[in-house]
């Protein structure tokens, strides 16, 4: 018997842990994935996540700590550790102070700063981060 994606109606073969042709997670994936890490997400939720933080970092400051947010809610509700699903609990109003700081920074620092910086959104994004259940 054949299986189907619910959200496209595109056949899946017996293996199948995401559709692949829209990404849709196959019911039953935690008993597929024995417990695994994986994620979900499809391309068209990337592009379209993708715009809307472009589109906010164009807003100064609070755009980008609004950006952040938003695209890590995404990437954490699509991904699984140990078959767990994550959630991201961080807001916009807990890293704008941070953003602000290291905005001045890097415009003193004429750059410079600017290299530390993802890897200050990366700590933050990883701080608020928790299991959904």
């Amino acid at each position: 018997m054949a299986n189907f994606c619910t959200k496209c109606g595109a056949e899946l073969n017996d293996e199948a842990v995401v559709c692949p042709s829209c990404g849709t997670a196959v019911k039953g994936i935690k008993q597929k994935m024995n417990s695994g890490s994986y994620f979900d997400g499809g391309v068209l939720g990337w592009i379209g996540h993708s715009i809307l933080f472009v589109l906010l970092c164009l807003i100064p400051f609070v755009g980008i700590a609004f950006a952040i947010c938003n695209m890590g809610k995404w990437i954490a509700s699509h991904t699984y550790v140990d078959g767990r699903r994550l959630k991201f609990v961080g807001s916009a109003s807990s890293l704008i102070g941070s953003v602000i700081i290291w905005e001045i920074l890097t415009i003193i620092t004429l750059t410079i700063y600017g290299w530390w910086v993802p890897v200050k959104i990366c700590k933050w994004v990883a701080s608020n981060l928790t299991f959904a259940d």
